[in-house]
């Protein structure tokens, strides 16, 4: 009986396996996505001011939630 459930087992460990995998690749993403969309915009942030002539420059820190 227990022969039956060994490639069941493996099955389900390999897919265990391939999920995790995918979760920390689409977190690296996300992350790399994260801190392109934080650059610009503290450019965009940086250009406004310094088109207001701000003497200056002040970035305000935003805290993202990345839970």
């Amino acid at each position: 009986m227990y022969r039956l459930l060994y490639p069941l087992k493996w099955t389900f460990a390999a897919l265990d396996w391939a999920f995790y995998y995918i979760g920390v690749a689409a977190d690296s993403v996300s992350d790399m996505f994260g801190n392109a969309a934080d650059f610009f915009r503290i450019r965009i942030e940086i250009a406004e001011q310094a088109k207001r002539g701000v003497r200056v420059i002040y970035v305000k820190r935003v805290r993202r939630d990345r839970g």
